[in-house]
């Protein structure tokens, strides 16, 4: 709730017109007291889920914890280790620089998204094939290679210049392959995983990829994640490769994801959406729309267009002009997976309640009828 409430006071924040606005990177800030409160609002929220995950953790101690469960223990460890990194650029930058100061918390949030990938990817791989981790002790290594790799961050900040942390390509460039690294071996272990499942029969995979939603945003999502791998925009850093590399891995790879773990959850509330045709194909839609997103802003990108500052050249007939056209085509497809995937989402649970209103009017109407049984 607290998390929510906070959201709201961000977007009044934003949509009230007042305040000067600062463009910085990993959050876009707006100077009002709403904003800011809004913020702590929605930390405290997330605080709060975390220390209830924790708590529940706590009550099996002594027991080993499934591995979904422990790959969340690190994911959470990331957690901490990104509000400790808020607090410090706050106390060493304060406002100087919005930039310095959300760059510890981003990068370790990269970790909190990309460990939360990797424990979906196996509960899609579970629950799409039936597929039994093949070596639990590298996975479980790889997730504790998150938060050891994440915790020099906040410590940056002492090291060097503050100000100037966002603009190190090296520091950058170690946090990315800490960040893949890890990564990498969840992929190739799960794609080992599913490969024994399928008994290495190509048929049966791709039957499943079309078949099954969840099957589908683990193929894709995957194959999301390893194109803005090779996106990594070592030497271009300020050229829109950088924009193509996380919206494939976080955009593409990680919302993808999620919206196969939400198919994968319905079912549990007694929700199936495996036989709906647009949940077949929503995930293609949504990840081919993220796709042309991607390969525009890279093709744009080897044209020298530069980050944030693109549309600055639009109307001079600059190289990348006509090529970022095809980025609406993407776009457009990206928005139609999403509004699919609410639309299907929705269809699943709204018919819980019209039965639930359905069920109540029942009971009305046998009520009535006694009442009446009894008068006569």
């Amino acid at each position: 709730m607290l998390s929510v409430i906070g959201s709201g006071l961000l977007l009044s924040a934003a949509l009230a017109g007042h305040g000067k606005v600062v463009l910085s990177d990993y959050v876009p800030v707006v100077e009002t007291h709403s904003f800011f409160v809004g913020y702590v609002f929605f930390v405290g929220g997330i605080l709060l889920v975390m220390g209830s995950f924790l708590r529940a953790v706590l009550r099996h101690l002594g027991r080993a914890l499934p591995l979904p469960v422990y790959g969340m223990c690190a994911v959470i460890a990331c957690g901490m280790i990104t509000i400790l990194a808020l607090f410090v650029g706050l106390g060493t930058i304060g406002s100087r620089s919005y930039n310095a100061l959300f760059w510890g918390a981003g990068h370790a949030l990269q970790y909190v998204y990309v460990g939360t990938l990797a424990v979906t990817w196996y509960i899609l791989a579970a629950s799409a094939y039936g597929a039994i981790p093949v070596a639990p002790r590298a996975s479980r290594l790889a997730f504790a290679l998150y938060p050891m790799l994440a915790l020099p961050i906040p410590f940056l900040y002492f090291l060097v210049d503050p100000v100037v942390l966002p603009r190190m390509a090296s520091v950058n460039t170690f946090l990315g392959l800490g960040l893949g690294l890890p990564t990498l071996l969840h992929a190739l272990l799960i794609f080992v995983s599913v490969a024994r499942a399928v008994r290495g029969e190509f048929l049966t995979w791709s039957g499943k990829v079309w078949e099954d939603p969840k099957a589908s945003a683990l193929a894709l999502s995957s194959l999301l994640f390893l194109i803005g791998g090779l996106l990594a925009p070592v030497g271009a850093q300020n050229t829109l490769r950088v924009t193509a590399h996380y919206h494939a891995m976080l955009v593409g790879g990680v919302t993808l994801a999620f919206m196969g773990l939400v198919y994968h959850i319905l079912p549990a509330i007694g929700r199936d959406l495996r036989d709906a045709i647009s949940a077949r194909i929503q995930p293609f839609i949504f990840g081919l729309g993220v796709l042309l997103i991607v390969l525009t802003l890279a093709w744009a990108g080897s044209q020298g267009a530069p980050r944030k500052t693109v549309m600055a050249g639009i109307g001079v007939g600059v190289a990348w002009s006509a090529v970022l056209n095809f980025m609406a085509l993407g776009a457009g497809l990206a928005t139609l997976g999403g509004a699919i995937f609410v639309g299907s989402v929705l269809r699943a649970l709204l018919p819980v309640q019209v039965e639930s209103r359905a069920a109540r009017a029942t009971q009305g109407v046998g009520k009535r009828r006694r009442n009446l049984a009894g008068v006569t």
